[in-house]
């Protein structure tokens, strides 16, 4: 079966990357807004919503 991945906190897209090599389908990448995730999978699919802290020198949210 078919395995379909979201992002989140995609960044520079390392783990989409990942996901890509090990034949994981990345339908979508958010690095905000998320209101959209459901209707990125395709039915009969497995799905996969993954998210990783977000990476420091590319977050709008860093202070300092």
């Amino acid at each position: 079966m078919k395995i379909e991945a979201v992002d989140l906190f995609c960044g520079a897209g390392g783990l989409t990357h990942g996901f890509e090599m090990a034949g994981i389908d990345v339908v979508s990448g958010y690095d905000i807004d998320g209101d959209l995730i459901r209707k990125n999978y395709n039915l009969n699919t497995i799905k996969l919503l993954a998210g990783c802290a977000p990476c420091q020198p590319f977050s709008n949210y860093r202070q300092g």
